[in-house]
């Protein structure tokens, strides 16, 4: 039997009286005029029905579904505002639902079991004529909706066009919707009893799981709410009539993501398990933290999947498998994964697909990136020398980028497959050697040979020969083929080019390979060039004695040329800082404290020797100090210095002062007198020394000779001035003369 619709119709008038223009609001409640469909699929779930069909002509709309037919308490329902038979487990709640229809009409008709009514002015029904069996069959609920225009069906059309079937995704009963069938395969859903209802989550698998491009939040239907998750969320919310948003403050919602913050994790474990959950699916998860602030309603999601990557093995690793967050690493060059991925020596995630998840995993997650640090603690040579020829190789493109930071570390592979450092390997020549080159088959590679080429490895040359196997044998004794290394090194010095002939000379300057001969006791010893002397008759008659000194071996007279580019002296060698420009020797630069010497003058000056030969004086010993050591330094042996508080010398002090030179010369007896014996400077006269002594004047007076007084004397008395000498050096001939005299 029908619902007596003249009593229903009479209540409502009385309830909302005869103007109903302010119901007109109800049409308008959603933001989108289409949203109408998903309230009469919500009332066709409810209403248990397994197909919901539409059908748009250009002056009406038809829907219908093989639900459960309407009872009068649906008549009610549909005509009331606030009124519904829908409890908290269906899809909504409100009665102001149905009204989203009269965005495109105003008499709607509805015929289902044993009722068939129209509505007019939204809560008042009226009877119709049942429809035929052609329209209408058995077991059908059927709606129609009278079109204002050809527009609105156009505009219908396009709505149910634009529907996905992710919408039927969650309902219970519906599962087939015009064309489109519900239970989408493209999605993994997940379910959790939530007390006596349920929550749900599924994610979009097409075919691999990955982050779906809209994310409402599902009451059974898509509502207006934005979750801004990757993946769609699924519960009995209570919403707002609109089901554009929920109350997140209400306890029972909140309650509900808690639960569904527990499935997320259950599903991440189940995803791993069937080996789904890779990056693209992590990209899905809450990975924004300014999207789901503390306190904000989704937090709970964001803070199980945090939680649970963080502590359990679900972070999918570079060549497959899973790992916890601490025995993972992040690596923003994909070559890394290559190389030392797969636990040789790390696992690393592989290459994620968007910056904010990178920033999540180490933010958030507490991935470590593998740092330089990393990579230079991993990369020794027992390390490298595990790895194959291909894989070096491939390093060795790795690192072109920053070859400065590996020039220290073991990256070069010999032939006899020892990992040695850049420095003092070689490119394998046309013919097997001695010396340590790279392997062959890593040298023919082009990758690898332009990095072998950037460091500066080349096929060995004499100077190689020399530098690394001549010079390494000169430590102890001295090797039997001495004469065949020099021969060698001879050679080397007269065919290196520039740059290899530096590098040359600094290793056989800071290396004893020459045998120096003690000029004392002719004994014999490897020297390094730096100490010795070539052997000629002025130096030997310098050196004669000096235990200090130390003389070239003769058998290297052939290469006095190459022994003087390496270092050994032609001269006595002079100690004294270099003059400036204009002179000044800077011997103080302190605070308040400026001290210079004038004129080339350095108080702090020594000559190689000189001691021993004042202090062991010989005719052609002195002869050689006055002419070829003093003379050509008497700036040296006596000076002015300049002192003053402040660095322009402004105000400066001057003195005269002597130098260690002058020390040693001024208190030998080391100059020849005219009798034969040997006097300090201050007792002679530049007069009184030999024919053979330069008459150097400077030289004199930096010495502190004297005036010629014996000469003078000698014209005065008319004597010999040779008289005058032996009679100073005799004091008891003078005696017995005066004695006579007085007599």
């Amino acid at each position: 039997m029908p619902a007596d619709y003249e009593q229903i119709r009479a209540e409502n008038i009385a309830r909302y009286g005869w103007d109903t223009a302010v119901l007109d609001l109800l049409g308008h409640l959603y933001s989108e005029r289409t949203h109408f469909i998903f309230e009469l699929i919500q009332n066709a779930e409810d209403a248990g029905a397994t197909k919901i069909a539409f059908d748009v002509h250009d002056d009406r709309l038809e829907v219908r579904h093989d639900g459960r037919p309407f009872t009068a308490a649906d008549v009610r329902g549909i005509c009331g505002v606030a009124k519904s038979t829908k409890d908290l487990t269906s899809i909504g709640k409100f009665g102001i639902g149905f009204k989203a229809v009269y965005a495109y009409t105003r008499t709607p008709r509805i015929y289902s079991g044993d009722e068939a009514f129209g509505i007019e002015n939204y809560v008042r029904p009226y009877p119709v004529e049942p429809a035929g069996a052609e329209l209408l069959r058995a077991g059908e609920t059927l709606f129609v909706f009278p079109l204002d225009s050809v527009a609105d069906a156009a505009e219908i059309r396009a709505a149910l066009g634009a529907l996905d079937p992710s919408a039927l995704l969650f309902l219970r009963n519906i599962k087939q919707l015009t064309g489109l069938i519900a239970g989408d395969d493209r999605w993994r859903v997940f379910r959790r009893p939530a007390g006596a209802h349920q929550v749900q989550i599924a994610f979009l698998a097409d075919p691999a799981i990955v982050a779906c491009a809209s994310s409402p939040l599902y009451v059974y239907l898509p509502t207006q709410k934005e979750t801004f998750l990757g993946f769609l969320v699924q519960g009995p919310y209570r919403t707002t009539p609109a089901r554009d948003n929920i109350g997140e403050h209400d306890p029972h919602n909140q309650a509900l993501v808690r639960e569904t913050g527990t499935l997320l994790t259950d599903a991440l474990r189940t995803l791993r398990d069937e080996g789904l959950l890779t990056v693209d699916a992590l990209a899905a998860l809450p990975v924004n933290p300014a999207r789901f602030a503390p306190g904000s309603f989704f937090r709970p999601l964001f803070n199980a999947a945090r939680d649970a990557l963080a502590s359990e093995q679900l972070i999918p690793v570079a060549g497959g498998g899973y790992r916890s967050a601490g025995q993972v690493r992040l690596a923003a060059d994909p070559a890394l994964h290559d190389l030392f991925g797969g636990g040789n020596p790390f696992w690393f995630v592989p290459g994620t697909s968007t910056p904010e998840l990178q920033d999540y995993l180490r933010d958030e997650i507490g991935i470590a990136e593998v740092s330089d640090a990393d990579l230079a603690a991993q990369v020794s040579a027992e390390f490298l020398t595990a790895q194959s020829d291909q894989w070096l190789i491939g390093f060795y493109r790795y690192i072109m980028a920053d070859l400065d930071s590996w020039r220290s570390r073991p990256v070069i592979r010999l032939e006899d497959g020892r990992q040695v450092l850049p420095e003092g390997a070689y490119l394998p020549g046309p013919e097997p050697s001695g010396f340590p080159t790279v392997r062959r088959s890593i040298a023919a590679n082009p990758s690898a040979r332009a990095l072998l080429d950037a460091f500066g490895l080349a096929t060995a040359d004499v100077v190689d020969e020399v530098l690394r196997l001549v010079m390494p044998k000169y430590g102890g004794e001295l090797p039997a083929d001495h004469d065949g290394d020099l021969a060698l090194i001879m050679r080397a010095l007269d065919e290196a080019p520039p740059a290899r002939r530096q590098l040359l000379d600094e290793a056989l300057r800071r290396t004893a390979f020459l045998i120096g001969e003690n000029a004392a006791s002719g004994e014999q010893r490897l020297t390094v060039p730096g100490e010795l002397y070539q052997r000629d008759r002025a130096l030997e008659t310098y050196f004669d004695g000096n235990p200090g000194a130390w003389f070239a071996a003769d058998r290297y007279g052939p290469w006095r040329r190459q022994l003087r580019e390496m270092g050994v002296r032609e001269t006595v060698a002079v100690r004294a800082r270099t003059p400036d420009l204009f002179g000044y020797v800077p011997l103080v630069d302190e605070f308040a404290r400026h001290e210079r010497g004038l004129d080339g003058f350095d108080p702090d000056a020594d000559i190689d020797g000189l001691l021993f030969a004042l202090s062991h004086a010989g005719h052609a010993r002195s002869e050689y100090v006055w002419n070829s050591v003093l003379a050509p330094n008497h700036r040296l042996i006596a000076g002015v210095v300049e002192k003053s508080v402040r660095d322009a010398f402004v105000d400066a002090t001057r003195e005269t002062t002597g130098s260690a030179i002058s020390e040693a010369a001024s208190r030998q007896a080391w100059l020849p007198a005219p009798d034969g014996s040997f006097r300090r400077p201050a007792e002679l006269s530049l007069a009184d020394l030999p024919p053979a002594f330069t008459r150097d004047e400077n030289l004199a007076r930096a010495l502190g000779l004297g005036e010629p007084v014996v000469a003078r004397a000698a014209e005065q008395l008319g004597l010999p001035a040779e008289l005058l000498w032996t009679l100073s050096a005799r004091p008891d001939l003078v005696a017995t003369l005066m004695e006579q005299l007085r007599s």
